[in-house]
């Protein structure tokens, strides 16, 4: 279970990343990550895994984004639907989709995939 401070940093976390600062929700989340246990603790390093890739993107570095996707839809594979408000579910599909379309054509830019990913629980996908 995670302690309220724990839950304060994934809803930060959440607004960040859903403003497109994935630095930011990296940071938040890992405050959550370092506390946590399993498995809550592996369905936070999936999001922040998540969050990473969308920064290596948004920084040109498509191969490093391809991986860190590649190894966040594992560890979001049992996760619940949904954990504190964050919708999982959509964290895990938005990363395998991500790391699909880096593995295709050129002319498939995957900026224009995580431009629209929500993670808020609820949020139409």
């Amino acid at each position: 279970m995670l302690s309220a401070d724990d839950q304060h940093a994934l809803a930060l976390g959440l607004e960040a990343y859903e403003v497109g600062d994935y630095y930011a929700a990296h940071e938040h989340w890992e405050l959550a990550w370092n506390q946590a246990t399993d498995p809550e603790r592996r369905w936070i390093q999936g999001l922040i895994q998540l969050a990473t890739a969308l920064y290596k993107l948004a920084q040109g570095k498509p191969e490093g984004t391809r991986k860190l996707c590649a190894r966040a839809a594992p560890k979001l594979a049992d996760a619940p639907p949904r954990l504190h408000g964050i919708d999982l579910d959509a964290a895990r599909a938005r990363a395998e989709r991500l790391a699909t379309a880096l593995g295709c054509e050129a002319s498939d830019d995957p900026r224009v995939l995580a431009s629209t990913w929500s993670v808020r629980a609820g949020a139409a996908s």
